[in-house]
């Protein structure tokens, strides 16, 4: 049961991590249509793999003091998704 407002202190912690780099961006084409940005153009590219990779690295790795996240929400563009 939750009660609001609280009387203990809350504990949660949030990871805000923007989505590798797209296959788009790679060629510095710009989308804003949101549903052109589901397509697969709109995947991770080599180096959006290779920043994804980085980043989980570092919130799996205990010396950072940095906790894995247990909930991950995204967006529905692809690279969104890729990186999810």
């Amino acid at each position: 049961l939750i009660q609001f407002p609280s009387n203990k202190p809350l504990a949660n912690t949030y990871h805000l991590m923007r989505a590798g780099q797209s296959l788009l961006a790679a060629e510095d084409i710009w989308a804003t249509n949101p549903l052109f940005l589901t397509n697969r153009e709109c995947a991770l590219s080599e180096l959006g793999i290779q920043q994804v990779e980085e980043a989980c690295r570092y919130l799996n790795d205990p010396s950072t003091g940095v906790s894995a996240p247990t909930i991950v929400r995204h967006s529905l563009a692809a690279n969104a998704i890729d990186t999810a």
